[in-house]
C-alpha cells in the first residue's frame, strides 16, 4: 500500500513576483492551467513544459479577491470565463474563445456586487452566475444561455447571501452555499 497522499509533478514560476495566486483552473483536456496572480492578467500555462502559452487581459478594474470560483473552462474547452466584482463598465464576467483567446462576451450588471461564483452546466449550454450584492433582495443566481449570453432564468434568494455554486454532473441540480441573513425591513 502506497502511503503517499500527493506527489508534486510541476511547479509554475509565475512571472509576477510577490503576487498571490488568486485562482487556478485546468483546461478541459488537462493540458493547460489558467493562473490569476495579478490585477490585470491571467496566464495560460502549458504546465508540463512550465511555459506560458498565452497571457490574457482581465476586464479593466476587475477584482477577484472575494470571488470563490473565479476561473472556469467550459466542459468542451472552447470557452474560458473569469468571474469578478464589477470592473470598468459594470463588467462582472469576461468570456474568451480559447482557440483564438479573443473576447467573446463581457457580461455586464449595473447593480452593486458582481459575480461571487460561476459554473458551467455539464453540457456546456449554460453558465450559472451567483449574484451577491450584500444584503439585498436581488441576491441569487442567474443562468445564461451560452448561445446568446442572455439570461434564461434565475432565482432570488432573499434572506440568503449566496457565495458559491456547483452544478451536478447530470445537470439536474445546482447547489448554492452561503449564509442566512436577518430579514430585511421595508425601510431597507
Amino acid at each position: 500500500m502506497n502511503n503517499d497522499v500527493a506527489v508534486k509533478v510541476a511547479e509554475l514560476p509565475e512571472k509576477y513576483q510577490g503576487d498571490i495566486v488568486n485562482a487556478v483552473a485546468f483546461s478541459a483536456d488537462g493540458s493547460q492551467i489558467a493562473v490569476d496572480s495579478d490585477f490585470e492578467h491571467i496566464n495560460i500555462w502549458d504546465w508540463r513544459s512550465s511555459r506560458i502559452v498565452k497571457t490574457i487581459e482581465k476586464a479593466p478594474g476587475a477584482n477577484e479577491m472575494l470571488v470563490t470560483e473565479p476561473l472556469h473552462y467550459s466542459p468542451n474547452g472552447k470557452l474560458f470565463v473569469a468571474c469578478h466584482d464589477p470592473a470598468t463598465g459594470h463588467i462582472v464576467i469576461r468570456i474568451w474563445e480559447t482557440s483564438t483567446w479573443s473576447i467573446t462576451k463581457d457580461i455586464k450588471d449595473p447593480g452593486i456586487g458582481g459575480c461571487a461564483s460561476s459554473s458551467f452546466t455539464p453540457d456546456g449550454q449554460n453558465l450559472v452566475r451567483v449574484v451577491n450584492r450584500g444584503i439585498s433582495r436581488d441576491d441569487g443566481f442567474i443562468v445564461y444561455s451560452v448561445d446568446t449570453w442572455q439570461p434564461v432564468w434565475g432565482l432570488q434568494t432573499e434572506g440568503f447571501l449566496p457565495t458559491t455554486v456547483i452544478v451536478s454532473p447530470d445537470g439536474g441540480l445546482a447547489a448554492i452555499s452561503g449564509m442566512f441573513l436577518p430579514p430585511l425591513t421595508d425601510a431597507e
